[in-house]
């Protein structure tokens, strides 16, 4: 069936992998994605006996949940998991994203390797993150990020000292309002000067409201999680939206807030 035969999905579907808990991910996707685009998603199960464990089984695992979209003509998937990205590593990720998409027949994009292009897109090397995480996971960011290229310089948890909630699935009742709380303290961090974007990260962290309000005026670029996978995937498509610059680059600042905070959002 070709696009224009579609009667929903005319300018893309996509399908969405994601953690069984997240109730993130698709109201923030309804927000990101243009008209015309349809996206479907997959909740990840595992049986792992730690969050640390099901993390890495959704990594490992990803080809099966693809499967159970077969039919469905999809053009392009987005694995919707920073976490399962910082424990497996960049190396990992990327042979499987390659892997996969050749094994699909469409593009695979991570959440990890959509902020990695958004980074490099906005030339920012030095970062800071906000993490919703507990500590042993926001170590594994700091250390996948400098794997990648990147300096991390200074480290904000949404929840003062880290989250200590074993199961992480405290992580979805974060709000945004917290994640400008933190953004508040990075601001005081001795090493404030020296960030060139700030990283809301975790696909399962609310970050629209706070991206809009941090981004109104202020010198250093917010991005989150959700942000990139959308904003990677809409621009490997070819698919023009607010969020796309005229020459590909993630839109940031006062255009992304302005869009963001229209009316109905």
């Amino acid at each position: 069936m070709s696009r224009e035969d579609r009667e929903y999905g005319k300018v893309a579907r996509i399908g969405i992998a994601m953690p069984p808990a997240n109730t993130t991910v698709e109201p923030e996707m309804q927000i990101l994605m243009p008209p015309g685009v349809s996206f479907y998603a997959t909740r990840m199960a595992s049986q792992g006996p730690t969050p640390r464990d099901r993390l890495i089984n959704f990594a490992e695992n990803l080809d099966s949940w693809i499967e159970t979209f077969y039919g469905a003509e999809l053009d392009a998937m987005f694995f919707a998991c920073t976490g399962s990205c910082y424990l497996v590593g960049p190396d990992r990720e990327l042979d499987l994203l390659k892997r996969l998409s050749r094994k699909r027949g469409m593009p695979i994009f991570s959440a990890a390797r959509a902020i990695t292009s958004a980074l490099k897109s906005l030339h920012a090397n030095k970062i800071a993150l906000i993490s919703p995480y507990p500590e042993w996971l926001t170590e594994s960011a700091r250390a996948y990020w400098k794997e990648c290229g990147f300096e991390v310089v200074a480290t904000e948890y949404v929840v003062e000292g880290g989250t200590a909630d074993r199961s992480m699935l405290g992580i979805y009742a974060m709000r945004a309002d917290q994640a400008v709380q933190a953004f508040g303290r990075l601001q005081r961090n001795p090493e404030w000067q020296n960030v060139e974007a700030v990283l809301i990260t975790g696909v399962g962290m609310a970050s629209m409201a706070a991206i809009s309000q941090l981004s109104v005026d202020n010198r250093v670029p917010v991005i989150s999680s959700m942000l990139c996978l959308a904003w990677a995937g809409l621009t490997e498509l070819g698919i023009k939206s607010p969020i796309t610059g005229p020459d590909g680059q993630l839109v940031t600042g006062a255009p992304l807030a302005n869009w963001l905070g229209r009316p109905g959002r």
